[in-house]
């Protein structure tokens, strides 16, 4: 059985931190479920808990779709700082076995929402943390012939504080960067989300409403409404669906 972890956590990371809350348990085993299709995992934030589900029904007939932590509530994966100190938890179904992964099966990652609170300057604290636990995602699926994808992170796109989104910036530009020196695929989706909606804060009324959040932009902070989700699900698909090197 695992045992707790010691703290990993950077000297500010406060309420990011897993010191104030457990790891969560991964997903069932969908092989042990009865599924024989190849599997996309995405280990991701509370925003991929909301285009899962739309992922999933766009590919059902073809993949089977699985989150961890296995259940998609309160923040997800979380932090970079959570990455490295739940890996094992994260990268295990909820039996606490490792997850069984094979080759043609798929990992989406994402980490970036639950790390702009440092601001700046804590984007080298960020790539640190995400490099490491990305050390353990890559050596499980390679070892069992699977592909890991980093999937950036979406707009801060209506934060109480807009500068936010010019830190999430410059953590995707870490986040690409550690793809590029892994040797793995990056999906941009601030660029395409930006360009749709234009420059945060995103606007919930009149000509230029973001309709990816609207009426509620405001509401979600940094999440988003049914359209909002379909669009994100449809990019990660269609992107990892185009690229060469994606799959093993």
């Amino acid at each position: 059985m695992l045992k707790p972890l010691p703290s990993l956590c950077g000297p500010l990371q406060g309420t990011n931190c897993n010191v104030s809350y457990l790891c969560s348990s991964g997903p069932v085993d969908w092989i042990s479920a009865g599924g024989g299709k190849p599997a996309v995992v995405v280990v991701g934030d509370s925003v991929s808990n909301g285009w899962t589900p739309v992922l999933t029904r766009m590919i059902n007939t073809t993949h089977t779709t699985v989150h961890s932590p296995g259940q998609m509530s309160d923040g997800g994966a979380r932090s970079t700082s959570n990455f490295i100190n739940c890996a094992d938890y994260l990268l295990s179904t909820a039996t606490l076995q490792p997850l069984p992964l094979k080759k043609g099966d798929l990992m989406l990652i994402n980490f970036g929402l639950h790390d702009y609170n440092l601001g700046v300057a804590g984007v080298p604290e960020y790539a640190a943390e995400y490099k490491k636990g990305l050390q353990k995602a890559t050596a499980l699926a390679g070892a069992n012939g699977a592909a890991v994808v980093i999937v950036g992170t979406t707009p801060a796109h209506n934060t109480a504080t807009p500068v936010d989104d010019a830190t999430v910036v410059q953590l995707n530009v870490a986040a690409a960067a550690l793809a590029k020196e892994s040797g793995l695929q990056f999906i941009d989706l601030h660029t395409p989300l930006i360009k749709e909606c234009g420059p945060v804060p995103w606007q919930d009324t009149g000509p230029n409403a973001c309709q990816l959040c609207a009426p509620n932009c405001k509401g979600l902070s940094v999440h988003y409404g049914p359209a909002g989700y379909s669009k994100i699900a449809g990019l990660i698909w269609a992107s990892v669906s185009n690229a060469t090197n994606a799959w093993p």
